[in-house]
């Protein structure tokens, strides 16, 4: 350890206080449940019968268990492209493949990229076609599950070459302010996304056609009516033929916005439920959660590109994080490698923004709809869906970005009887 760099330490250091954090608060969240096991929580203890609870209990301590084998081989497989050499060694192998230098680099990106699928593949084989098919909610067949692989492969590349591309050209040409004119490109392709996702891309996965039930159509007109809000349409997308877990979102912006249910969660939920959560998802609306949301997005990606520059120009901190390459790509590569764990720790604090913006879009939808509705609506997507009902508190603080399911029931409970 004494023969190792400052940043060698550091870098050592913070994966070893990650390990530690993410380890103790497993035990934590695993010694919550069994200490609860024995009893169903009062919250649920209406809708969930033992037998669902045992299921709820073994779904969740599988999830964990399941969780620290990911986390443990993605710790080697960072080690592997940093400390032991693998980015120095990919570069080696392809920095000089064609005479074209442009070409040379894709490779690089595109390359590292692939490899990294293909090594968690078995992960996400596995808990595709033995976890959620042990518990009922896998509802993909292998064909659809390549199929989407391959898509996602195709649809990276359609829209991360151009991406590359633009900032390897502002490094190049401005040295010293290419991560001003990446942070500008790179916000405006965001922003130009968010239009595009809900007719261009997201049909690429799902199909999605209009809500076709006249009572939930009823009722919801009559919320977009009393909220004012504006909607391009309402949507059902076909979950179902992926998973048994229900949810809705709001997706686009501006007169674009699409409000979207998953087939599963029309299934799962009564009509004046789905109204109920409906309305949480408008509360986060005219909250402004959205765009405060985007604004936040907005200054981590400048101060990710800026802090990218500084590494970029610290031949120390390459090195010091196992890279040897002066080649502007691995470098790249490596920058966003190690950058997640020194974020990790910012985690607790934009989870709690996230759960405040929960509480808000709560009391919103208790204020336009029945609280009692939205209770039952939650109480019944915990119940389908296997959430855990008893999470450790401060694991719960640390990973959550929604509050406790009886936290928030209990919220609701006493905003319906102030109201």
């Amino acid at each position: 350890m004494a023969n190792l760099s400052l940043y060698t330490k550091i870098f050592l250091s913070f994966l070893g206080m990650k390990i530690i954090i993410q380890n103790y608060l497993d035990l934590r969240n695993v010694r919550s449940i069994l200490k609860n096991k024995k009893s169903i929580p009062p919250e649920f203890s209406t809708v969930i019968t033992e037998e669902e609870y045992k299921k709820n209990i073994s779904y969740n301590l599988t999830k964990i268990s399941f969780g620290k084998k990911v986390r443990t081989f993605n710790l080697f497989i960072l080690l592997a492209w940093t400390m032991l050499g693998g980015l120095d060694l990919l570069t080696a192998k392809l920095y000089s493949v064609t005479k074209t230098l442009w070409i040379n680099e894709l490779l690089i990106f595109f390359s590292f990229g692939i490899i990294n699928q293909v090594l968690s593949l078995p992960f996400d084989i596995y808990n595709q076609f033995v976890i959620e098919e042990k518990f009922g909610f896998n509802k993909s067949t292998h064909k659809l599950f390549f199929t989407d692989q391959v898509k996602g492969i195709i649809l990276s590349a359609l829209i991360g070459g151009p991406i590359i591309m633009a900032i390897m050209t502002f490094l190049k040409t401005y040295p010293e302010t290419w991560w001003v004119y990446s942070f500008i490109t790179i916000a405006a392709f965001q922003l130009l996304l968010v239009y595009l996702y809900p007719t261009v891309i997201a049909p690429l996965f799902n199909k999605f056609k209009p809500l076709e039930n006249e009572n939930i159509e009823t009722e919801i007109k009559v919320l977009l009516d009393k909220t004012g809000f504006e909607a391009k349409g309402i949507f059902v997308m076909d979950a179902s033929k992926r998973s048994g877990h229900g949810n809705a979102y709001f997706t686009g912006l501006g007169k674009q916005k699409r409000i979207v249910f998953f087939d599963t969660l029309l299934d799962q939920l009564a009509p004046k439920e789905i109204v109920s959560v409906l309305a949480h998802e408008i509360g986060h609306s005219k909250k402004n959660h959205i765009l405060k949301g985007i604004a936040l997005s907005f200054v981590m990606l400048f101060l990710s590109f800026y802090l990218t520059h500084l590494a970029l120009n610290s031949s120390a901190f390459l090195t010091g994080h196992g890279l040897n390459s002066i080649y502007l790509p691995t470098q790249l590569i490596l920058i966003s490698l190690v950058f997640p764990l020194y974020s990790f720790f910012l985690t607790p604090f934009f989870n709690f923004i996230s759960r405040k913006n929960e509480f808000e879009a709560d009391e919103y939808a208790a204020k336009t709809t029945n609280a009692n509705d939205l209770i039952s609506g939650l109480l019944n997507l915990y119940k389908h869906n296997l959430g855990n009902l008893t999470p450790d508190q401060i694991y719960s603080n640390f990973y959550h970005s929604h509050p406790p399911a009886a936290v928030r029931i209990n919220h609701l409970r006493n905003l319906e009887k102030k109201n």
